[in-house]
């Protein structure tokens, strides 16, 4: 029987971090900046290409380059409504110009027993081949949870891997036990997993640079996609002493990056971020961006606004006024945040 591989089945799988999807990615949000700026700055009578919904905040672990513990100490953990979900699915579903629907965002989402439930209940109403897709860190990825999420009918999972080698692994992931996420990879891997795409991630930095031809050697010999990115201050929540140790230099750039960075860097006239994605906290909250972990911009509330009118309504589009006059500075959750000078999303 010939082999199948991670996703081979599922006609949504995509390659989202390969050179055709980041250059459609690309070219999407610049459309939308050409029509802001035509329309002088009125509202886009838009939708996000993608919608990101934390279900539940927090984590089970406190990684070196993630502030977690302390958005914990500032944010009670909340858990999102199940009426306020349904909404926003049914809302989200409906329409066609939402292309990713991600239940994450600055958590870990296997931490919610409902997760599986709220999946399935959006891939009920999903008629426009939107991806459905979350961001694990797999700790909680047991047996059980790798069958409730293949049943579900996710359309992918991103794993945050952060280390090739157990050393790397726990000083990166703090709190994370190297075993125990190899244990249920293995057994993840041991699935049929012909209808869910598998990505894993990895923060390119000079601790375990020279280990990273070796894991994406490994993980591609197991069927899976491999992402090496770079880091993000969390909008200046990420102490600069250890960005510093951390930080790699443009010499280690994959050549997808090397082909794609100039040509966003003379493309892009401001951060994407606020022209295509869309983060709804537990709350109902509607972040300006993912990036901003400090909560500084709030641009609209889904317990009392539809997703249509807080993406088109004026705090937002405001804020991409300003992006887009050159003033990110301006914008509160922007003031240290490093995603778009380092072209973090590339």
């Amino acid at each position: 029987m010939k082999k199948t591989y991670p996703g081979q089945l599922n006609p949504r799988v995509v390659d989202t971090y390969g050179l055709l999807a980041k250059s459609y990615m690309l070219f999407s949000v610049v459309r939308r900046m050409l029509e802001f700026k035509i329309r002088g700055g009125r509202s886009l009578n838009q939708f996000p290409g993608t919608l990101q919904v934390q279900t539940r905040s927090g984590c089970t672990s406190n990684c070196l380059l993630c502030p977690q513990e302390k958005i914990s100490r500032l944010f009670p953990e909340e858990t999102m409504s199940r009426e306020l979900y349904n909404r926003i699915a049914r809302e989200a579903a409906a329409n066609h110009r939402l292309k990713g629907f991600a239940l994450v965002l600055q958590n870990e989402p296997l931490r919610d027993d409902d997760l599986f439930d709220k999946i399935r209940s959006f891939q009920a109403l999903n008629r426009h081949n939107t991806i459905v897709f979350i961001v694990t860190n797999a700790i909680l990825l047991t047996p059980e949870k790798v069958h409730q999420l293949l049943a579900s009918g996710l359309d992918m999972m991103h794993i945050s891997v952060n280390g090739y080698e157990k050393e790397d692994f726990e000083i990166i992931n703090r709190g994370k036990s190297f075993d125990v996420f190899r244990a249920n990879l293995d057994y993840l891997l041991r699935q049929d997993l012909s209808r869910i795409g598998i990505n894993m991630t990895f923060i390119r930095n000079a601790r375990y640079l020279k280990q990273m031809n070796e894991a994406v050697k490994y993980y591609k010999s197991k069927g899976l996609r491999v992402h090496i990115h770079g880091i993000s201050n969390r909008g200046g929540l990420v102490d600069s002493t250890i960005m510093d140790e951390y930080k790699y230099t443009t010499s280690a750039e994959s050549i997808r990056n090397k082909i794609l960075k100039p040509l966003v860097r003379r493309i892009l006239p401001c951060c994407p971020y606020p022209f295509f994605q869309c983060s709804v906290l537990a709350s109902g909250q509607v972040l300006m961006c993912t990036h901003d972990w400090s909560r500084h911009s709030i641009v609209g509330d889904l317990r009392k606004e539809s997703i249509h009118d807080v993406w088109n309504g004026s705090t937002l589009n405001e804020v991409r006024r300003l992006l887009h006059s050159g003033r990110m500075k301006e914008v509160p959750a922007c003031r240290e945040c490093n995603v778009f000078d380092d072209l973090g999303f590339v």
